[in-house]
């Protein structure tokens, strides 16, 4: 498939008084429903909405692995669960209402493989196979959006500037790649030189006020999966200087600038009253889209292994709350589980019955852990609305600084599930 292959239907992108109205509706439904996706059946026993919605409850709890697994397929790939055998309607009735509020079309479509062909190799060097199609699919959206006037392009946070110097490559101007890390210089330069493509480099942390110096008016700026508040300081220095096209799209929303909490950029996005934490930005960008079947037995195996010792500890203090573990080296996880629960207890000063059959209490871990997944197929089916919430509000703070804004995709979900592209030219 090349890039321009690309076609999500006949579905539109968001500009203009689209972009406010999709906010408030979409802000309507996740308020509504804040109870569903705030509450984490991971440290829960029982979840607030159950009372409310106990059948879907039951139901979810007695799912399979292998049903819970397919249901989440269905959700990651935007699919109706009216077809799926006994789906409750409550179910089937939010997740239709997600659909419809996340609906966007594609931004770009471009047809850029070919031209990127010649020097292909150079161009994609270093680049794995899944991230050079992001790269294709992201420069086909900017070739379109890019002004005629625009003399450089910046590549935020570029890392070893695979997208800046695609972009210099396809369309003959000169990009600045952006990025703290100098370890990265001569990569991103050999690359660049290979490629044909005119690129400098800049060691620099995006913070620094420095940054917003080196963009202009006549500047094109770029931006693929800039983490949580890296997107947020580029779309804000982007206004400030009235660059003249900016293109970006964010991933790992829950990771903030050290000491920061999530706060809506736009006013409207502030006045809405949604109250987001880091666990809400996470649940935004959970999708296991990408992950290998051994990353995720890797995952079930972690979540059977963190539940099976809260059980064992909450049994032995009576007591019906998670008890936090905290962040765990991955060997731990390839530890049996009466050693992994042995060796955490120890170093977490955790309190483990004095005696206690192993088997049992890792089947029980995993059934917890199943019930766990099962519920969550319910929060995840607002995973979608918040990730585009925290896009139209990026949007609304553009158009609230005088700018035109877009917002759309520019892949399909199988590339990369965060392929939310927000755009202003100006």
């Amino acid at each position: 498939m090349q890039a321009g292959d690309y076609n999500p239907g006949d579905v539109s992108t968001l500009e203009g008084a689209a972009v406010a109205d999709r906010f408030t509706e979409l802000t309507g439904f996740l308020t509504s429903a804040s109870e569903i996706w705030q509450s984490r059946p991971f440290i829960l026993e029982e979840l607030p909405w159950e009372e409310e919605f106990g059948g879907l409850a039951s139901w979810l709890r007695r799912l399979e692995e292998s049903q819970v697994d397919q249901l989440s397929i269905e959700i990651m790939n935007g699919r109706s669960l009216s077809d799926f055998p006994g789906a409750p309607r409550e179910l089937v009735r939010f997740q239709d209402e997600a659909r419809s509020l996340t609906a966007l079309g594609a931004v770009g479509g471009a047809e850029v493989s070919a031209a990127l062909l010649p020097r292909q190799g150079e161009l994609r060097r270093s680049v794995p196979g899944r991230k050079w199609r992001q790269v294709e699919y992201f420069a086909a959206a900017v070739m379109e959006l890019l002004p005629d006037d625009v003399v450089r392009v910046i590549d935020w946070c570029a890392g070893k500037g695979c997208l800046g110097r695609t972009v210099s490559f396809l369309s003959g101007l000169p990009a600045l790649l952006l990025e703290r890390r100098e370890t990265l210089r001569e990569q991103a330069l050999e690359a660049a030189a290979k490629s044909g493509a005119n690129c400098s480099f800049t060691p620099l942390d995006v913070f620094d006020d420095q940054a917003a110096l080196l963009l202009g008016e006549d500047t094109a700026v770029v931006g693929l999966h800039a983490c949580g508040s890296l997107t947020d300081e580029l779309i804000e220095k982007c206004v400030s200087r009235k660059v003249r096209s900016l293109a970006v799209s964010s991933c790992c929303y829950n990771k903030l600038r050290e000491g920061s909490s999530y706060r809506p950029l736009s006013a409207r996005g502030r006045e809405a009253g949604l109250e987001i934490d880091r666990h809400g930005l996470r649940l935004a960008c959970q999708d296991e889209w990408v992950a290998s079947p051994r990353e995720r037995g890797s995952r079930r195996r972690e979540l059977a292994w963190r539940l099976g010792l809260d059980l064992l500890v909450r049994s032995e203090k009576s007591t019906h709350r998670y008890t936090t573990q905290g962040a765990l080296p991955r060997r731990y996880f390839d530890l049996s589980f009466g050693d992994f629960c042995r060796r955490v207890s120890a170093e977490a000063s955790l309190e483990l019955p004095a005696s206690w059959d192993e088997t049992l209490a890792e089947r029980a871990g995993r059934e917890r852990a199943l019930q766990a997944r099962g519920l969550g197929i319910f929060r995840s089916i607002f995973r979608r609305p918040l990730e585009v919430w925290i896009a139209l509000d990026r949007a609304l703070f553009i158009e609230e600084a005088g700018r035109p804004a877009r917002v759309g995709t520019f892949c399909p979900p199988s590339v990369t599930p965060r392929n939310l592209l927000i755009s202003s030219v100006s």
